[in-house]
């Protein structure tokens, strides 16, 4: 069996072999056909989801692997000579196969641990998880996982995050935050006018004849004419960016070692730079201040507060933006007497819901980054652990009736009377490699009954969120769900879990213990953050979910549920929004038939349907009679039809014949318990001789036709071609 020694050994050996590969005379020739190859995406008139899945390919290098080639690059002299055909293409070959080996080096470690294929199943899954623990594991999972932000998001919160510690920016280093993210801005449009050009100026049968690499140089004075900064700032940010004159990255010796090129990722050549990937610099504006300040240890304080109030400030403005401004607080303490037993960072309360929220600003060190145990463990304990056992234990005083809440102003914070479920959520201000992964199998907390288990995230996955799940309900509901799975689905990163559930409704069927999707299932997000944020044509909103419930009924039902949320609409919108596609259309359908019915005759019409495999259900009436009495009659319905389906509970909808609006809403809930009188019931015995009675009921019942001239069965008093015929 080979030992970890040997294979760490064979790993340094393949590292040399791609250091001599990479120091060749014109390599760089060959990291710029991998980016164009890599990472330029193709379509005509408008993206489609298809023009993206190039993006997820197998034969793709990643980006880390992209980054060590160049960090090998540098380690010499660059020799800007373009190679003939011949040695460029085996240069790209060569690269690819040492990654390629790299990799399974990396992983061999790793898969020794895992069950054989044949003993997979159920009764192994503890050990899976465990083996999915070790330093390998997390060590091939976060240089080879995918990416948990856009490009963007580095680009346009950073001037968030540093808004407060501007002035040491421009007192220490000579431009703002803002003018070194509109420099980044102008960087990446010019970057992809170029080498768009250029790869439509290469002989695509040929592509090694010639060199890509004109599409990543630029000079200041085209990023001057582009931004309009004066060229002394314009100066100052891309020497600030740019890889220092003379340094050789002599301590990367290893694929996850600190490499000076993705720290300055800007080239100089002469009067020009290059850069092979924007999103290289995104990242580094978002992280780089830090480090700056870092060495101003007077300053320290400052932005270390600075850094923990941007992280409540962007998470309340992003709560703020799905539930409204009266249902948000931060910064919430929780009394007992006069003691104060915890406080929160962001709270919300929505009916008989609430979420919290507690943030962290702790990023990945570098001995984690290459799979140290102890530390990948002392890492997550201060950035996730620690924000889970706050959020837990204040859940738990939250649901306390003897503890109050105030804000920092001693405001008293009135909550629910009654708090059915309460939501936590762990927030990271920074990229975390393999979060998800490292959530998964370190995370430990207390299950309890009103408690969801809690979500990781950081603050680019709640803008996402906040984005496309930008009602109360949306939003619930798939925390809901993401904090019920958070065993059973996995991924790369939350983006492809939330892409999918966007597309195809996250849900898991009984018996599923685990399942995990694989990078492109949410490609249809990519497209739409793309769309939105950065005005590429395409669509709006990915297909599934958000688009279907626009087009039926029970869309419009689920957005007056959210108007006025109480306890029992709350649990019926969640149930609404599991059903599938085809669930969902053909309910609606009986819905509008019924309300047609119901306004062409006057007359009372219902529908009851089975959710939850016959845990629940759900009837509606739509008729015209006094409030009171339809109350009365929808309680009575329910009833019987909660006992006739030994159901848990069972909800109940009256609608306005003429709007379609909900009248009035409930839910029976409780134990199914043997009734005599219920049994020996009229509506009983109907409902339970089934579809046969009720078609004969039907048969027998002549209604009155309600002609254009005649009065409106609404009771408006119109004449019903002046109300609601049409």
């Amino acid at each position: 069996m080979t030992t970890d020694k040997t294979l760490k050994q064979s790993e340094r050996e393949l590292f040399l072999e791609l250091e001599a590969l990479c120091t060749a005379p014109g390599f760089i020739h060959a990291i710029a056909y991998f980016s164009t190859r890599d990472n330029m995406i193709l379509y005509a008139d408008e993206m489609k989801v298809d023009d993206l899945m190039p993006l997820h390919g197998r034969d793709r290098l990643v980006r880390n692997e992209v980054n060590a080639l160049i960090g090998l690059m540098v380690k010499r002299d660059i020799d800007y000579t373009l190679p003939d055909e011949v040695t460029l293409e085996r240069y790209v070959e060569c690269s690819e196969a040492l990654l390629e080996k790299i990799h399974g080096s990396m992983s061999s470690a790793m898969w020794k641990q895992f069950p054989q294929k044949d003993q997979w199943g159920a009764s192994v899954l503890h050990d899976l998880k465990g083996a999915s623990s070790s330093g390998e594991m997390m060590r091939e999972a976060i240089f080879y996982g995918g990416e948990s932000a856009y490009g963007f998001h580095y680009r346009d919160i950073a001037p968030l995050r540093y808004g407060r510690d501007d002035p040491w920016i421009v007192a220490h280093m000579g431009f703002s935050i803002k003018d070194a993210a509109t420099v980044v801005k102008a960087v990446g449009h010019l970057l992809n006018e170029k080498s768009t050009d250029v790869f439509h100026s290469i002989n695509h049968p040929r592509p090694f004849s010639q060199s890509f690499l004109p599409g990543y140089e630029f000079s200041a004075a085209e990023i001057i004419a582009k931004s309009k900064l004066p060229l002394e700032t314009v100066e100052k940010i891309l020497t600030a960016f740019a890889y220092p004159e003379g340094e050789r990255n002599i301590q990367f010796n290893a694929v996850d070692d600190r490499n000076m090129a993705a720290i300055r990722p800007l080239i100089r050549r002469g009067d020009h730079y290059v850069l092979f990937n924007i999103y290289d610099l995104s990242e580094v504006l978002y992280q780089a201040p830090f480090f700056w300040i870092l060495q101003d240890e007077s300053y320290q304080p400052t932005a270390q507060y600075n850094r923990g109030a941007f992280t409540e400030d962007f998470a309340e403005a992003r709560l703020v933006s799905v539930f409204g401004r009266t249902n948000v607080k931060v910064n919430v303490n929780l009394l007992r007497s006069k003691d104060v037993l915890g406080e929160f960072d962001a709270l919300v309360f929505f009916g008989d819901l609430a979420i919290v929220l507690q943030a962290k600003s702790k990023q990945l060190t570098a001995a984690a980054r290459k799979g140290n145990e102890a530390m990948l463990l002392s890492d997550f304990g201060s950035a996730v652990q620690k924000a889970c056992d706050q959020g837990y234990d204040c859940g738990k005083l939250l649901l306390d009736p003897s503890v109050r809440l105030e804000d920092v102003s001693g405001v008293q914070v009135s909550k629910p009377a009654m708090i059915s479920r309460v939501y936590v959520i762990c927030l990271i201000a920074d990229h975390y490699p393999a979060l998800s992964a490292q959530a998964r199998q370190y995370l430990k907390f207390e299950p309890l009954e009103k408690l969801a288990p809690p979500f990781v995230m950081d603050v680019f996955h709640l803008d996402v969120m906040a984005e496309m799940l930008d009602t109360p309900l949306h939003f619930l509901s798939y925390l809901d769900r993401r904090s019920n799975y958070h065993e059973t689905v996995v991924a790369n990163h939350e983006l492809n879990i939330l892409g999918f559930h966007l597309e195809r409704n996250l849900w898991v069927e009984d018996g599923v213990n685990f399942m995990y999707l694989e990078d492109g299932v949410g490609t249809g997000l990519d497209l739409s953050m793309l769309v939105r944020r950065e005005n590429i044509p395409g669509p709006w909103t990915p297909p599934g979910i958000l688009t279907r419930m626009r087009q039926h009924r029970i869309g419009q039902i689920v957005k007056e549920i959210e108007k006025k949320p109480n306890p029992a609409m709350l649990a019926l919108g969640f149930l609404i929004l599991r059903m599938g596609e085809k669930s969902f259309v053909s309910f609606s359908k009986i819905i509008d038939d019924i309300l047609r019915r119901a306004m062409m005759d006057g007359g009372r019409h219902d529908v009851s349907v089975p959710l939850l495999d016959g845990k629940s259900g759900l009837t509606i009436h739509v008729n015209m009679v006094s409030q009171e009495e339809a109350e009365q009659r929808l309680v009575a319905h329910c009833e019987v039809r909660k006992y006739l389906e030994r159901a848990e509970s069972w909800f109940g909808l009256i609608l306005d014949a003429c709007s379609g609006q909900i009248r009035f809403g409930l839910q029976v809930s409780g134990s199914w318990v043997y009734d005599t009188e219920l049994e020996e019931s009229e509506f009983f015995k109907i409902l339970r001789r089934g579809a046969a009675a009720k078609q004969i009921a039907l048969s027998k019942f002549k209604a009155k036709k309600i002609g254009r001239n005649d009065r409106c069965p609404c009771g408006s008093g119109r004449k019903s071609k002046r109300c609601c015929y049409s």
